[in-house]
């Protein structure tokens, strides 16, 4: 029963502001259906697509599986522009357009905006000069664009969901259908053996309400019972997050949810403890 495959939510992220720009978009999660590279390399047949975009929550044995797939689906299709994003690549970027050929572009930090734009220039012709956040080669050599800026309002861009097919795919615990939102980015602390500080930048959150309008929807709409919030640090500000908390709580769901939280952020909310039963 264990924790079970999940959704690949950065993707996701990624896809859904792509749909809503009207770009046809496909997902394949080739890690939860154990794909070969002879079944991805079918799968880019028959979709034909412009570009192909991987990515992973950032683990660091990951890269090398990755990488191989873009190198199979560049022998295969020379044309198709590989698009690399994550925590690793984010801060190996350099490193990676030296040594692996297959990647040609890297997104740096996080991705909506900045995929946006690149497929956008991409599609358009412009010189990826301008395109901020990303890294790629320049008559043969690694190049960092100008970062991009941190997106302040994280409601600006939507989950792709839509891009899910199979929602038992998904699934964790025993408790059923699973998924993950995010209800902020990033961390106020500067623990020193930590990196999401410089992969997020500032901590921001989405509106609270908002937040749990979509884990009602998910429950409501794909039947999901687990919710899992890939947040670095969700209680960061106790005003939000009280207000998040009596949210899911005056809505009675059925949903479970799973976070990580600071021990000195739990203590601090001693009054509010009944709300994380609830």
């Amino acid at each position: 029963l264990g924790t079970g495959h999940q959704i690949p939510i950065g993707l996701l992220m990624v896809g859904g502001p792509l749909i809503d720009a009207g770009h046809d978009v496909r997902l394949l999660d080739a890690e939860r259906n154990h794909l070969s590279s002879k079944r991805i390399l079918k799968f880019a047949k028959e979709f034909s697509p412009d570009i192909v975009m991987t990515g992973h929550s950032g683990s660091t044995p990951a890269p090398p599986i990755c990488v191989n797939m873009l190198a199979s689906i560049k022998r295969a299709f020379p044309d198709i522009v590989t698009v690399y994003g994550g925590v690793f690549p984010t801060f190996h970027a350099d490193q990676i357009l030296r040594q692996d050929k297959a990647v040609d572009v890297i997104v740096l930090g996080e991705g909506e905006a900045v995929s946006l734009n690149l497929v956008e220039a991409l599609r358009s012709g412009e010189s990826l000069d301008h395109v901020k956040g990303i890294a790629y080669r320049n008559e043969g050599k690694p190049k960092l664009t100008t970062p991009s800026p941190p997106i302040q309002n994280l409601d600006t861009f939507r989950i792709g969901w839509e891009l899910i097919e199979n929602w038992d795919d998904y699934q964790c615990f025993g408790l059923g259908r699973s998924a993950i939102i995010q209800f902020s980015r990033g961390c106020p602390h500067r623990c020193t053996y930590c990196g999401q500080k410089d992969f997020w930048v500032e901590w921001r959150h989405r509106d609270p309400v908002k937040t749990v309008d979509e884990i009602e929807w998910l429950y409501r709409t794909h039947q999901v019972n687990f919710v899992n919030m890939a947040d670095e640090n969700p209680a960061a500000n106790k005003g939000e997050w009280y207000r998040f908390l009596e949210e899911m709580a005056s809505r009675e769901l059925p949903v479970h949810l799973f976070t990580s939280i600071r021990t000195t952020d739990i203590v601090r909310d001693a009054n509010i403890l009944h709300l994380y039963k609830k």
